[in-house]
C-alpha cells in the first residue's frame, strides 16, 4: 500500500515538472530583502497564485503557457507584473524584485519603520555597535509566552529564575545571577519593586505591549555602567502610520485544577495597614484590631483563565503627531504540588534526610498594564515624545504543608502550615524626552523621569499546627504554643533621573566621525516597612487547641489577649542613592571597519537609615566611590551579509539596599547579618563574535566571553573581623571569580518551514568559605575550609530549540519550542559538597493560529506540554537514607525536591484593523 502510494506522488510530480514549474524568490529592489507572504499568480489565472515562504521563495506548478504574465503583490509596495518564458519539461527560476510606494510629504519628513517584524529585528542586530539580541513582537505574538521573563528564555546565552508556581520572572544572563543585570523601558532604567534588592521581575510585563525585546551582552559608554550580565530593554509600541486598532481575547485552563481544587481566600477583607501603622507605636495590638474574615478557606474548581489586550493608535495634523494607547489585562489561575525532604548534615559529612513534606500552592494572578506614546515633530529640526506606563500586578496565593519528622520513630506528630499571601506590585514610569538638530552636523537629545515602584504584602499569615497520629490514625489539626504570625510589609522606589546626550559629526581626515558627550543624575530614595506579630491561641485544660472541639473554621480560634509585636526588624529602613555619570564617546568607519570606544564616569553615593536599632548597630552609614568605565568596540565587516566582532567593557555591580546595613537577625539554624565594608563589584569583559546574515531572516553567530570578575558579591557563610570567631550566613566579597563561555545563535528559513536554535557553554569558578566535620579526641568538631564552585544559579548549558510553519497563503502558522536548562546551584549550602543543584530539564511549548482575511487570528498556545518538574538535588548519597528515601545510587544524588507544575493552554482571538 505505501509503495502504491509513493509511485503515485512520483507520478503526480513528474507530470507537474513536465507542465513547467516556476520557482523564484521575492525581494525589495533597494535593500534586497526577501519579502514574506507576497502573493503571486498568473495573470487571469489568479487561481494558479501562491504566496511566498519566510526565506522569500516561491513555486508556481503546471504550467502550460510558454509564455506568462506573473503578478506580484506585497503591501507597501508597487504591483509587479513580468512576463517569463517557460521550458516545458524544467524548472524555470526568477526574481521579482519590488519597488516601495511612498508617500511624499511637503512640510516634515516622517519615516514609519515596522519595528515589530523578524525582518527588523535581524537588521537592527546586523547594525548595532555592540552585540546585542532581539526578540521581534511578530516573535513574541506567534510564541506561547504571555509575559516578558518566559520570552526572555529564548535568547541565546539567557536563562531564568521562576517562583513557586513555574513561571518565570528573573533573567539570568550568561550564567550571571539576576543581581547582575538591569531593565529598561524605552533606554530607560526603571525601578524595582523588591525591599532589598534592585533587580526587576520581567513576569509584570505583558508581552503584548512590547514592540520588541533587546538584551546588550557589551555596553557602550553611553550605557550605564552596572551590568556584568548585560541589560534587557523593553521597546513598548509606537504610533502607527495610520489608523490601527487590535484586539485580543483569550481563555484557558490550567491542567492542576483537573487533578485537585484551587484553594483561596478572601482577599478584599485583607487590612492594608498594619493596627502599629493605624495607632501609633504607643498602641498594644490585641486580636480584636485583625480581622479573621481572610483566614476560611475557599476550595473550587477555578474560572478559565482569561487574557485581554487592545491597542490603538494613529497619526494626526499631517503626520505631525502621533498618539497610541495600549492595554493589557490577564487573570490567570495557577499552582504546584510539591514533595521535599528536610535535608541535615550528619558527622560523616552526608545529608542525612530529617523531614518530609507535601506542599500545594495555589495562586491566583492579575495583571493589568496601560502604555501611552505621544510623540510631535514640530518640524524637521525638533521632536518631542511623551510615555507613559502603568504595571499593577496582584496575586493572592495559599500554601499548605503537611510533614512529618523522619528522625522520630514514634513518628506520632504530622506537622500543618498554612500560609495566606496578597502580593500588590505597581509600577509607573514617565518620561518625557526631547530630540533637537541644533546644525547640521550637531544634534542633542534630552530625558526627564519620574519612575516609582510600590511592592505590598499586608497581613502576611501563617498558621503553624499538628496532627497527633495514633494507631496509624490522623487526629484532628491541633495548637499547642504560638499558631501564627501575621506581618505587614511594604516598601517603594522612587526615581528622578535626567539625562543629556550630544552629538557632533564632523569631517576628519576626510572621514566622517561620530563625537558624542553627556550624562546623567538619578536621585532614588527608597523606604522599606516590616511589622510583625505573633499569637498565642487559648488552651484548653490539657494545653491544647483542636478543631472539632475548640472550634472549626479557621476563623474560629481563639486567641490570647496579649500580642506580640516585631516591629525593630532591618526590613524599616530608608535608603538614598544618588548616581552622576558622564561619558565621552566616538565612532568612526575606516572602510570595512568600524571602531567604537570611549570612557565613562559614575560616582555613586549610597547611604541607609535605620529606624530601629538592635544593641551598637550604627543607625546611619554610606558608600562613596567613583568608577572609570573604559570600553571599545570593533565591527569588520568583510561583506554586506558579515560582520566580525571584538569588544572590551568595563562594568560595576553596586550592593543591594539592605546588604550594606549591618543588621543582625538570629534564626533557627543560623545568624544572619549585613556587611557594611561590603565592595561593589568591578568586572573587565570581553567579547568576540562572527555573525552571519545570508538572508534578511536568517542569521549565524558564534562566539565567545570571558569576565575577571572582582568582589562578586554573594551570600555565604563568613567571619568578618570583630565577630571572635563566630560564623555568619551574610553578603560577602569572594576575591576573582572567572566567567567564560561561548554562544551558538542560529535561524535558517526553507520556504514554509524555519527552525530557530542556540546554545550557550558557561563555565565559572568563585571560591567561598564551607564548614565540614573532624573527629578529634574529644569529640567532633567543625572546621572551616574553603571550596571552589561555580557561580549561584549558572547552568553550563543552554540550549533553545524552535520548529517554525508559516503559510501565509493560507493563514496558518505554528511554532514548537523546546528549552533545555542544564544544572545548576539552586542553594548554596554552608557544608562541603553539600550545595543544592537543581537538575537540568526540558520544557516544551507550543502555539498554532490561523489567519482569516478579515483581519481575525485564532489561535491556541499550550505550555509546558511535557509536564517537565522541578527537581532538586544533592551530589552525595547517604546509606542511612536508603529506608527513607529513593536514591540515584549509580549516579551519586540524594533528590531532596519535586515541583509538579503541569499543562495549561490557552485559545483566543485577535481582530486587527489596519
Amino acid at each position: 500500500m505505501k509503495r502504491s502510494f509513493y509511485i503515485i506522488l512520483l507520478f503526480i510530480n513528474c507530470i507537474g515538472v513536465s507542465a513547467g514549474v516556476i520557482q523564484g524568490v521575492v525581494k525589495d529592489s533597494k535593500s534586497g530583502e526577501a519579502l514574506v507572504g507576497a502573493t503571486i499568480y498568473l495573470k487571469g489565472e489568479s487561481q494558479k497564485g501562491t504566496t511566498s515562504g519566510l526565506d522569500g521563495s516561491f513555486t508556481l506548478r503546471n504550467i502550460s503557457e510558454k509564455t506568462a504574465i506573473l503578478v506580484c503583490n506585497y503591501i507597501g509596495c508597487n504591483t509587479l507584473e513580468k512576463e517569463v518564458s517557460i521550458s516545458a519539461a524544467g524548472i524555470n527560476k526568477i526574481s521579482l524584485e519590488l519597488s516601495s510606494s511612498e508617500l511624499n510629504l511637503h512640510e516634515v519628513e516622517v519615516t514609519a519603520r515596522n519595528h515589530a517584524t523578524d525582518q527588523s529585528a535581524r537588521n537592527i542586530e546586523k547594525i548595532s555597535p555592540n552585540e546585542v539580541n532581539i526578540v521581534s513582537a511578530k516573535s513574541i505574538e506567534l510564541s506561547p509566552d504571555l509575559n516578558i521573563a518566559n520570552v526572555i528564555a529564548r535568547v541565546s546565552g539567557v536563562t531564568i529564575e521562576r517562583n513557586s508556581t513555574g513561571d518565570g520572572q528573573y533573567a539570568i544572563i550568561r550564567g550571571m545571577d539576576k543581581r547582575f543585570s538591569y531593565t529598561m523601558v524605552n533606554g530607560v532604567k526603571i525601578p524595582g519593586t523588591n525591599n532589598k534588592y534592585r533587580y526587576v521581575p520581567l513576569d509584570i510585563f505583558p508581552s503584548f505591549l512590547v514592540d520588541r525585546l533587546e538584551v546588550s551582552k557589551s555596553l557602550t559608554p553611553n550605557m550605564e555602567g552596572d551590568a556584568l550580565g548585560g541589560a534587557v530593554n523593553m521597546v513598548m509600541k509606537d504610533a502607527p502610520s495610520r489608523l490601527q486598532l487590535n484586539l485580543n481575547i483569550a481563555t484557558g485552563y490550567n491542567e492542576i485544577f483537573i487533578e485537585r481544587d484551587f484553594m483561596g481566600f478572601d482577599s478584599k477583607a485583607v487590612n492594608y495597614k498594619s493596627p502599629y501603622e493605624i495607632n501609633g507605636d504607643s498602641y498594644t495590638a490585641t486580636p480584636k484590631d485583625f480581622t479573621n474574615q481572610n483566614l476560611d478557606l475557599k476550595s473550587n474548581k477555578p474560572m478559565p483563565n482569561l487574557v485581554a489586550d487592545f491597542s490603538i493608535g494613529n497619526r494626526f495634523f499631517n503626520k505631525k503627531l502621533g498618539v497610541i494607547v495600549a492595554g493589557s489585562f490577564s487573570n490567570n489561575f495557577k499552582g504546584s504540588n510539591s514533595t521535599s525532604y528536610g535535608v541535615e548534615n550528619d558527622t560523616l559529612n552526608l545529608p542525612l534526610i530529617s523531614g518530609k513534606s507535601f506542599r500545594t500552592i495555589s495562586e491566583q494572578s492579575t495583571q493589568l498594564g496601560i502604555h501611552n506614546k505621544i510623540d510631535f515633530q514640530l518640524n524637521r529640526f525638533h521632536k518631542f515624545i511623551l510615555y507613559n506606563a502603568y504595571m499593577n500586578f496582584t496575586s493572592e496565593q495559599i500554601r499548605q504543608s503537611q510533614g512529618s519528622d523522619l528522625n522520630n520513630s514514634s513518628n506520632s506528630l504530622s506537622s500543618y502550615s498554612l500560609r495566606y499571601r496578597l502580593n500588590k506590585q505597581q509600577l509607573l514610569s514617565s518620561v518625557l524626552q526631547g530630540e533637537h538638530k541644533l546644525a547640521s552636523n550637531l544634534n542633542t537629545n534630552w530625558s526627564f523621569v519620574y519612575g516609582n515602584a510600590i511592592n505590598q504584602t499586608p497581613d502576611y499569615i501563617n498558621l503553624s499546627m499538628f496532627n497527633e497520629i495514633s494507631n496509624n490514625v490522623k487526629l484532628p489539626l491541633t495548637i499547642s504554643n504560638g499558631g501564627s504570625t501575621r506581618r505587614w510589609e511594604h516598601n517603594t522606589d522612587k526615581d528622578w533621573a535626567g539625562y543629556l546626550n550630544l552629538i557632533y559629526t564632523p569631517i576628519i581626515a576626510k572621514t566622517p566621525v561620530e563625537l558624542s558627550t553627556g550624562g546623567l543624575y538619578r536621585d532614588k530614595s527608597r523606604t522599606s516597612f516590616f511589622n510583625e506579630y505573633k499569637f498565642f491561641a487559648v488552651l484548653n485544660t490539657d494545653y491544647k487547641s483542636i478543631q472539632g472541639r475548640d472550634w472549626t473554621n479557621f476563623s474560629d480560634i481563639q486567641w490570647k489577649s496579649s500580642v506580640d509585636l516585631n516591629n525593630n526588624d532591618p526590613l524599616n529602613y530608608l535608603a538614598y542613592e544618588k548616581i552622576a555619570a558622564g561619558y565621552l564617546q566616538f565612532k568612526f568607519n575606516i572602510k570595512k571597519l568600524q571602531v567604537l570606544g570611549g570612557l565613562r564616569a559614575e560616582n555613586t553615593n549610597q547611604s541607609y537609615y535605620l529606624i530601629y536599632t538592635k544593641g551598637d548597630v550604627p543607625p546611619i552609614g554610606k558608600q562613596v566611590y567613583t568608577d572609570i568605565l573604559p570600553s571599545l568596540h570593533f565591527r569588520y565587516m568583510p561583506t554586506e551579509k558579515q560582520n566580525v566582532r571584538a569588544s572590551y567593557f568595563r562594568s560595576i555591580n553596586r550592593p543591594g539596599f539592605l546588604e550594606i546595613v549591618p543588621y543582625l537577625v538570629v534564626g533557627e539554624e543560623y545568624t544572619e547579618m549585613g556587611n557594611p565594608n561590603i565592595k561593589h563589584t568591578v568586572a573587565d569583559n570581553i567579547d568576540v563574535r562572527y555573525e552571519y546574515f545570508p538572508k534578511p531572516l536568517e542569521q549565524f553567530m558564534i562566539g565567545a566571553f570571558y569576565k575577571n570578575i572582582k568582589d562578586p558579591i554573594e551570600y555565604g557563610w563568613s567571619t568578618p573581623q570583630g565577630s571572635k570567631g563566630n560564623i555568619y550566613y551574610m553578603p560577602d566579597n569572594y576575591g576573582t571569580a572567572k566567567n567564560l563561555g561561548m554562544e551558538v545563535d542560529f535561524i535558517k528559513y526553507f520556504s514554509f518551514i524555519g527552525v530557530k536554535a542556540n546554545y550557550t557553554f558557561t563555565n565559572s569558578s568563585i571560591t567561598t568559605l564551607k564548614r565540614y566535620y573532624i573527629h578529634k579526641s574529644n569529640g567532633w568538631q567543625l572546621n572551616d575550609t574553603t571550596q571552589t564552585r561555580p557561580l549561584f544559579g549558572q547552568s553550563a548549558h543552554v540550549a533553545n530549540l524552535s520548529l517554525l510553519f508559516k503559510d501565509t497563503h493560507t493563514g496558518w502558522d505554528a511554532q514548537l519550542s523546546a528549552n533545555y536548562t542544564g544544572d545548576r546551584i539552586y542553594l548554596v549550602s554552608r557544608y562541603l559538597d553539600d550545595d543544592q543543584w537543581q537538575k537540568g530539564f526540558i520544557q516544551l511549548d507550543a502555539s498554532i493560529e490561523k489567519k482569516f482575511r478579515n483581519g481575525m487570528t485564532l489561535y491556541l498556545k499550550a505550555k509546558n506540554l511535557l509536564d517537565t518538574p522541578m527537581e532538586v538535588y544533592i551530589k552525595k548519597i547517604n546509606p542511612a537514607n536508603n529506608e527513607l528515601i529513593t536514591q540515584d545510587v549509580s549516579g551519586n544524588t540524594t533528590t531532596i525536591r519535586h515541583d509538579k507544575y503541569m499543562q495549561s493552554f490557552l485559545l483566543g482571538f485577535r481582530y486587527k484593523i489596519n
